[in-house]
């Protein structure tokens, strides 16, 4: 299996007001996210070529994921925006567009991880 890893960030606001601690207040971080490509198979041939895709697709995703986020509350996008739930919805974000925009077969969203402060994240791997 071949892998490919990009990152990508943002800066957002937030508010968890089930929780009993501090994330119940209105805040904001800068996040990171990343997103790791699996192929059991590199490109045989044409531009992408010995690649699992183009990190320029998967750039271009993460940008207009980032785009979609940057400066926004959180909660009027996602559900209850905990990392985790973030996680998720970039994974499918990413599925999606992937697919659309990569024009490759076989390609795997393996992972998405992100970021909330230096030392905590989450990660969403499917089954």
């Amino acid at each position: 299996m071949f892998t490919v890893t990009k990152r990508f960030d943002f800066s957002a606001a937030h508010q968890l007001p089930e929780h009993d601690g501090k994330c119940r207040n209105l805040h904001g971080h800068n996040y990171y996210f990343e997103v790791s490509v699996s192929s059991k198979e590199l490109v045989a041939g044409g531009p992408q070529r010995g690649m699992v895709v183009d990190l320029g697709i998967l750039s271009a995703i993460g940008k207009k994921y980032s785009s979609l986020h940057d400066h926004t509350f959180l909660n009027d996008l996602i559900d209850y925006p905990t990392a985790e739930v973030m996680a998720k919805d970039a994974y499918d974000y990413f599925c999606f567009h992937l697919k659309r925009d990569s024009g490759l077969s076989g390609l795997v969203v393996t992972s998405v991880k992100v970021q909330e402060t230096d030392n905590g994240w989450a990660t969403y791997e499917p089954d």
